[in-house]
């Protein structure tokens, strides 16, 4: 299965049922959702839909891997079901994670815990498996017993929930890679580079919350950049404190990500986005005391400083 086409030049249905039909047997689950994948961009702001018919662009997916990758050519989006596996995966276990922080926060604890309640277990060792995959870029079957994504699960229930945000965070991914298109930015490394991944972050966000004014859109779609933007974390961590040479500083990408109008307007988010950054610090063995403020700005900072002293001491 080597691409997929626009949903925009043909039918929403017969889109779904073709490319059902290519999915090999065995694939991993993400591949059930793949013209969901596809029409996430669009359907996440509908309103904006016409914006992005020029930027559309056939995706390549890469299987059996478990590399992360999801990235644009300029004529191909390029996407790994090891990437698709860490976004579900994250998406799902995400409400868990925030739940325990919040459990742990209530009743004073210093550490959060994830091993007091099993549904929570069972999703943040799914995530730890996801982790694993694409940190030693080794292919490995989904989990037999483990929670796994459905196109049709119960409304409400934690897959349905998982599917939601899961498809918001895809959506500003997928977006990001547009907005390196919609720039003419080149797909080599270039002086501009830097500038150009802050550039493609803007026109993510702009298009997903630019001009929202209802309070529960806007929270929404506020989680799923959230759930983007703690990959981009967990990412770069992973890949030691080394910064890249092409994207700039993880801190300083969450920095501008987080601290936008819209998501700093809502304390639910900055609860959501101290409890997952806390937790991706955590995989690399950071355990800083970075406790929520009333300021979300000063967790930034905080958070800022604890990588900047990571990196030092390495």
């Amino acid at each position: 299965m080597d691409s997929l086409k626009s949903p925009s030049l043909e039918p929403f249905e017969k889109i779904v049922a073709d490319v059902l039909a290519r999915v090999p047997e065995g694939s991993t689950p993400t591949f059930s959702l793949l013209p969901e994948i596809w029409a996430a961009p669009q359907a996440i702001a509908p309103e904006k839909l016409d914006l992005l018919v020029p930027l559309l662009r056939q995706v390549k997916l890469h299987s059996q891997t478990g590399e992360f990758r999801f990235s644009t050519s300029g004529d191909y989006l390029h996407i790994s079901d090891g990437a698709l596996n860490l976004i579900w995966c994250s998406s799902y276990a995400s409400w868990f994670i925030y739940k325990a922080s919040g459990r742990a926060q209530k009743i004073g604890l210093d550490v959060v815990r994830f091993d007091d309640d099993r549904e929570t277990e069972e999703a943040v060792n799914l995530y730890q498996w996801a982790i694993r995959c694409v940190r030693d870029k080794a292919y490995s079957s989904w989990p037999e017993s483990a929670p796994r994504p459905t196109r049709t699960p119960a409304y409400g229930s934690p897959l349905h929930v998982a599917n939601e945000v899961f498809l918001t965070a895809v959506a500003w991914m997928l977006l990001h890679e547009s907005g390196h298109i919609a720039g003419n930015h080149p797909f080599l490394r270039s002086s501009r580079s830097l500038q150009e991944e802050h550039e493609a972050d803007f026109f993510a966000t702009n298009h997903v919350l630019g001009g929202v004014t209802d309070e529960n859109v806007r929270f929404k779609r506020s989680v799923g950049i959230v759930v983007a933007n703690a990959l981009i974390l967990l990412l770069e961590l992973m890949n030691g404190p080394v910064s890249s040479r092409t994207h700039p500083p993880v801190e300083e990408r969450i920095s501008r990500n987080l601290r936008g109008p819209e998501l700093e307007s809502s304390n639910r988010i900055h609860a959501f986005a101290t409890a997952l950054i806390q937790f991706h610090l955590g995989v690399v063995s950071i355990f800083p005391q970075l406790h929520e403020r009333a300021d979300f700005g000063e967790f930034i900072d905080d958070f800022c400083l604890t990588i900047n002293r990571w990196r030092r001491s390495a």
